[in-house]
């Protein structure tokens, strides 16, 4: 169940009501779903949406999952420059925007909304999503989103629909959430803590959620039982906290960027609730979490979901920080790095693309995906054998940059296991 805000409501393009039952969310869909049917979408095909939070990007991302397609979330401020790469890794069938003057082919971008006759046999996904039956994996991907690009070219990680739930279960279980609870739910949902987390969450598991267009420095709603945030929300949200009763909303999540423990321990103090910080990654969604019950430690993000194992990696030491860069030097002396190229995009064979910089997490040709889209960024094959780029490789393989072997990787280093505490 869906309460959207009365501005929210008047800029639907669909008529709405205060309150959208499951039902009527279902009805939309459909009626959405036979739209981009008739603009010639068929099932598997990859529709782009820039749309603000709101009941119009609710109706095409529903609409899209009744029509067999795989939604692309496009960040509704990007531009042009920014929009480019993605939509020629994406190339989407059929674009919904608002602005039709940001993209090459306007021809395939549609600003407005609309209800068509309504689909007679959706896809299975449409019960998927409302947890009425289990996925399966002749399913079409649940979503291909992208990375932010803070380390380097936006990338693509499909997501499927069994990922999705086996996520949102086990999320359900940690923070003990319930048909019963409400999300009051400001986030953009074009990012996985706002799509996947807050409205397939709340889809899922048939709870309510009160849909906001943007940030609401206010107290919640009586009604509200649980909040999701980035830390910049809960700064934000802070003085309220100190003038406003929020002892009755009894979970609060922060997630995205680490929340500091100064800002955590002010908001404990003022409302009496310890905020849960849990880690996650746009390919992955939730890896990580404090607990409900039990002691949530500031600055951590508690220990992994059930079903999922973490690697616990180890800091660099300063002899192996010099040896990776008398491995650089090395080879910059020897020529192997002088073509030219971009750094961070791996060597060519051809001798285009070549960096002795370190790898900037963009995969070898350019950062496109693979033809799976599920290949590693930096980890292609090079002319050394290594990771993908002329830069340092990892600890533990091959030549040493002084000129001697290392031998294998001491025990320990490498494997796979659960972490054991909050640090």
């Amino acid at each position: 169940m869906l309460l959207p805000s009365p501005a929210l409501r008047a800029a639907a393009a669909l008529p709405a009501a205060d309150v959208l039952t499951a039902d009527a969310i279902v009805d939309r869909a459909l009626r959405v779903g036979g739209w981009l049917c008739a603009q010639g979408v068929v099932p598997g095909d990859r529709v782009a949406i820039q749309l603000e939070n709101g009941l119009d990007l609710v109706d095409a991302h529903l609409g899209c999952i009744a029509a067999g397609a795989v939604r692309v979330p496009l960040n509704s401020h990007y531009r042009a420059a920014e929009l480019a790469p993605i939509l020629e890794d994406a190339a989407p069938a059929l674009v919904i925007a608002r602005e039709a003057s940001l993209y090459r082919d306007p021809a395939r971008v549609r600003t407005t909304l609309a209800a068509g006759v309504a689909l007679t046999e959706p896809s299975p996904a449409l019960e998927v999503c409302f947890g009425r039956r289990a996925p399966t994996d002749d399913l079409p991907d649940a979503a291909w989103l992208f990375t932010s690009g803070t380390t380097g070219r936006a990338k693509g990680a499909p997501q499927s629909w069994g990922m999705w739930v086996h996520n949102l279960r086990a999320l359900e279980r940690r923070w003990e959430l319930s048909p019963d609870d409400r999300l009051w739910l400001q986030l953009p949902l074009f990012h996985t803590h706002g799509l996947v987390i807050g409205l397939h969450g709340t889809l899922l598991r048939g709870s309510s959620a009160r849909l906001e267009e943007r940030f609401v420095p206010d107290a919640p709603p009586p009604d509200v039982t649980h909040v999701y945030g980035v830390p910049t929300f809960w700064r934000r949200w802070l003085p309220t906290m100190r003038r406003a009763d929020w002892s009755r909303v009894r979970l609060l999540v922060s997630g995205s960027d680490g929340l500091p423990a100064e800002v955590s321990d002010a908001i404990f103090e003022a409302s009496g609730h310890r905020v849960l910080e849990r880690y996650g990654m746009t390919e992955t969604v939730m890896i990580a979490s404090n607990p409900f019950h039990g002691e949530r430690r500031a600055g951590t993000v508690g220990t992994p979901l059930d079903g999922i194992d973490v690697r616990e990696g180890r800091p660099r030491t300063e002899a192996q920080r010099h040896r990776e860069r008398c491995r650089v030097e090395t080879l910059r002396r020897s020529g192997a790095c002088q073509r030219g190229g971009a750094p961070g995009r791996g060597p060519s064979p051809g001798g285009g693309k070549a960096s002795c910089g370190p790898a900037r997490g963009i995969a070898p040709g350019g950062g496109g995906p693979s033809p799976r889209w599920g290949s590693t960024p930096g980890r292609g094959p090079s002319p050394r054998g290594e990771n993908g780029s002329c830069g340092p490789a990892p600890i533990g393989r091959g030549a040493s940059p002084c000129g001697r072997r290392r031998g294998p990787p001491s025990p320990g280093r490498g494997t796979w296991r659960k972490l054991r505490s909050h640090a």
